[in-house]
């Protein structure tokens, strides 16, 4: 009985032993995560030279014009993760000067110097295509990018990380065509927004200048121009040198027909001419000998009156706000008047160019 009392005492002892390590051998508790950039940084957008951008006529919901063109590369910004409270989460806000929210485009967009050509802003890290977060049409605080809990692991993809800024370009209902510019830019130098990563830490913060960035643009165009007189000539015919002297010659009319034409929305017209009389505001014979007429000149206005003086850069005919046809018809009238020397019957011809600017 004695052998056996002293097994049984040897195996409680054994077990209590057993149980006595077992604390020692249980997990260590769960320590939060956190990622954060690493430091405070103000950022400009400045982005490269590319294509021009690829307009078309009116359009009646937002066309993509240009994806991800990067804005920002360098080393200012960059994120790290740790043990903390502050979760990994993107958030953002933005400064709401005249800005746009359109339906179906990420984020908020920000006006440039053509109406009708907006942008937006996004950042990347550049080690996942699962991180990209826009500025978003918000004032306040706003979670942009929920990120999977693997992300603020040690060397994962937030960790140690840099990032880059995007722009995106759209064609919104409000093109009406350049304006003569050739170039897109910013509208405003201000700040654009801020980011956030995690709970709390370093901002980064978006601004923009109006030489931030500086893209070509399809320019408008049209592919011929016919006037509506045979062989360029208006023909007066014969004038009784009386009517011409007392002003009773008629105005003849005639009209340039553009066609073929492309994201115009302006058209100025100038004229030239190798010889002048009247004051500077007719073009006169270009005929010489005993035989040519004198005293007279050919006066050309436009279709609200307006005499185009030649050879003169700021006397033009205008038209605007044409909201991008494909034929544009340009009217004027000539016609023969003295130029206040005397007048002298003959032969007459003038020749006039007429140098046509699209916008």
């Amino acid at each position: 009985m004695t052998k056996r009392k002293r097994a049984m005492t040897n195996r409680f002892t054994c077990r209590a032993c057993l149980l006595a390590l077992l604390p020692l051998l249980a997990p260590a508790a769960f320590a939060a995560r956190e990622c954060n950039f690493k430091k405070a940084a103000s950022v400009i957008l400045n982005a490269g030279t590319i294509n021009p951008l690829p307009v078309t006529g009116t359009v009646s919901e937002p066309k993509l014009l240009l994806k991800d063109l990067v804005a920002y590369d360098g080393t200012d910004i960059q994120s790290g993760c740790s043990n903390g409270p502050d979760g990994q989460n993107l958030h953002a806000r933005t400064n709401q000067q005249d800005v746009k929210g359109l339906p179906g485009v990420d984020g908020v967009q920000f006006k440039t110097n053509i109406p009708g050509i907006i942008y937006n802003v996004h950042i990347k890290p550049v080690t996942t295509s699962e991180v990209d977060g826009y500025l978003p049409p918000s004032g306040d605080w706003q979670q942009v990018v929920a990120m999977s809990g693997n992300m603020d692991s040690e060397g994962g993809p937030l960790d140690g990380t840099k990032w880059r800024v995007y722009i995106d370009i759209y064609q919104d209902a409000d093109y009406r065509g350049n304006n003569g510019n050739t170039l897109v830019h910013p509208l405003y130098s201000t700040k654009l927004g801020d980011y956030r990563l995690g709970g709390a830490g370093p901002l980064i913060t978006i601004n923009s200048s109006t030489g931030s960035f500086g893209i070509p643009i399809n320019t408008p165009t049209c592919t011929s121009a016919v006037t509506s007189v045979s062989n360029n000539t208006v023909d007066f015919g014969d004038i009784n040198i009386g009517d011409a002297a007392g002003g009773r010659v008629p105005e003849k009319p005639f009209s340039i027909t553009l066609s073929g034409c492309s994201l115009l929305n302006g058209v100025t017209t100038r004229l030239t001419t190798a010889l002048v009389n009247g004051g500077g505001n007719m073009i006169a014979n270009s005929l010489t000998g005993q035989n040519v007429a004198a005293g007279v000149g050919v006066q050309i206005r436009d279709n609200y009156s307006n005499t185009l003086r030649p050879n003169d850069a700021n006397s033009t005919a205008k038209m605007t706000n044409l909201a991008m046809p494909g034929t544009v018809k340009l009217d004027f009238t000539a016609q023969l008047r003295e130029d206040g020397s005397p007048v002298k019957p003959g032969a007459f011809e003038a020749t006039g160019t007429f140098n046509i600017t699209y916008q």
